[in-house]
């Protein structure tokens, strides 16, 4: 196997990046009308800051998740890259096939948690190991917060804390402290949350799709997708046409996304495995990832993020 070495995407240490200039903050919220602030910014197609090539990131796999976040990155200055295995954006999108009116999640079904199968009989029955998670999702959606025992902090305290190097320091803006053990109001459901509860909640989601990767993303993103019904509606992505309004899938909505990213500065290699693997001492200042075309006699190229 000849293997060819490229330095490409390098991140450097965070104390390299501190000496190139201050950490850029991305504040979403869900008091924004986003198509009025993405008129007023140049539309959705225009970057909100310059690309900076200190902020370098490679993202495996051309699902939903990692296009919608390119599209992101891109816009907010990032040098980003998106492998893909296949020739097209999609993900598992591209090979599950689901005629109308079929539910993926319809049970009775298996669920995979921690990677040991978990047998779900009934809609209304809630999955073994769950039960925590189930009761204090539901409380929250139908009784909201109790107990609410402080004020919310005033914007300039967040705009200081938002403002430091320090990543603690930062982590103080997020006030959703709802289920776990330093919880700033009642828990919902009565049980404080675990740090394996939390890894269910993320793994499972309120339905049967999980919400894997968009989990991390934040409380806020989740709870936005629950109020909004997005998890199981895809009606709000119809189009219009000469015939009227037409329904249009969600791959086509990362297709949509991603025709526009690269005119925001997205790299995309199509037909292109990745095996990752870390490097460097004992705080990692590196990722290598062995890129292998799809379509190759299995010659590899790696790469140094």
């Amino acid at each position: 196997m000849e293997m060819l070495e490229r330095k490409v995407w390098v991140f450097g240490t965070l104390q390299d990046r501190r000496a190139k200039g201050p950490l850029s903050g991305w504040v979403d919220t869900p008091q924004i009308v986003y198509s009025a602030w993405n008129q007023a910014a140049g539309e959705t197609d225009r970057p909100l800051v310059p690309q900076r090539s200190n902020f370098s990131i490679p993202l495996v796999g051309g699902g939903i998740t990692n296009v919608v976040l390119a599209f992101n990155l891109v816009k907010a200055g990032g040098d980003v890259g998106l492998i893909e295995a296949t020739d097209d954006m999609g993900g598992c999108l591209r090979t599950i096939q689901t005629p109308d009116g079929v539910k993926i999640s319809k049970v009775p079904t298996i669920v995979f948690c921690q990677e040991t199968p978990i047998s779900w009989i009934s809609q209304n029955v809630t999955v073994k190991g769950f039960e925590k998670v189930s009761n204090g999702w539901g409380s929250l959606i139908s009784k909201g917060l109790t107990g609410v025992s402080q004020s919310i902090t005033a914007v300039t305290q967040l705009t200081k804390w938002l403002s430091s190097s320090d990543v603690d320091t930062r982590n103080q803006v997020i006030p959703e402290r709802i289920f776990g053990e330093k919880h700033e109001w009642d828990v919902p459901g009565g049980q404080v949350w675990t740090e394996d509860d939390f890894e269910r909640f993320g793994t499972l989601g309120v339905g049967s799709g999980g919400f894997g990767a968009v989990y991390s993303a934040g409380f806020n993103s989740i709870f936005r997708l629950i109020v909004n019904g997005l998890e199981s509606d895809q009606a709000v992505f119809a189009k219009m046409t000469d015939d009227g309004l037409q329904a249009t899938g969600i791959r086509e909505l990362a297709n949509v996304k991603w025709q526009r990213a690269p005119d925001l500065g997205l790299k995309t290699k199509f037909d292109t495995v990745a095996k990752i693997t870390s490097g460097g001492g004992g705080d990692v200042d590196y990722v290598v990832i062995q890129e292998t075309p799809s379509s190759d006699d299995g010659n590899s190229i790696a790469d140094q993020a």
